[in-house]
C-alpha cells in the first residue's frame, strides 16, 4: 500500500511476489504484519514455521519496530513469538534496541504527526 499511494519508492525489478521468494538467490527483505504477536500475522506463521513462502532461519534477521501496545494483553503472545525466533537462531532486535548497524533508533510510531493530523482536519473539511 505504501508503494501504491506513493509514500515509498521501490526500484522496478526489485519487488517480487511473495510466492517467488523461495527462488531468490540474493537477500529479501520482507515487510510483513506481525510486531503485536497477531495470532494469525505473518510474522506469527514465520516464527511458527507455518508461512506457505517465507521460512526463517538462523542467521535471518527480523526487525519489530514497534513497541507493545499498552493494555492490550498482547506482551505475552509477543514474547512467545520472539522466544520461537530465537529458537530458530534468528536474530531480532526490539524497540529497545538503539542502533542496526548505525541506523536507529528503531521504534516507529503508528500514529501520524501533529502536522499529519491538521492536513487530515483541512481535507476533511473541504
Amino acid at each position: 500500500m505504501a508503494v501504491r499511494h506513493g509514500f515509498m519508492r521501490i526500484p522496478k525489478g526489485t519487488f517480487v511476489p511473495i510466492a517467488s521468494s523461495a527462488n531468490m538467490i540474493f537477500r529479501l527483505v520482507v515487510v510483513c504484519t506481525g510486531s503485536q504477536g497477531e495470532p494469525s500475522s505473518a510474522l506469527q506463521r514465520m516464527s511458527n514455521g507455518e508461512h506457505r513462502h517465507i521460512k526463517l532461519k538462523e542467521q535471518d534477521t527480523v526487525i519489530l519496530s514497534s513497541t507493545p501496545i499498552p493494555y492490550t494483553g498482547n506482551d505475552a503472545a509477543i514474547r512467545t513469538m520472539v522466544d520461537e525466533l530465537f529458537k530458530k537462531g534468528v536474530h531480532v532486535f526490539r524497540h529497545e534496541t538503539r542502533e542496526v548497524d548505525g541506523i536507529g533508533p528503531l521504534h516507529v510510531s503508528g500514529h501520524g504527526s501533529r502536522d499529519e493530523y491538521a492536513e487530515m482536519i483541512n481535507v476533511l473539511k473541504a
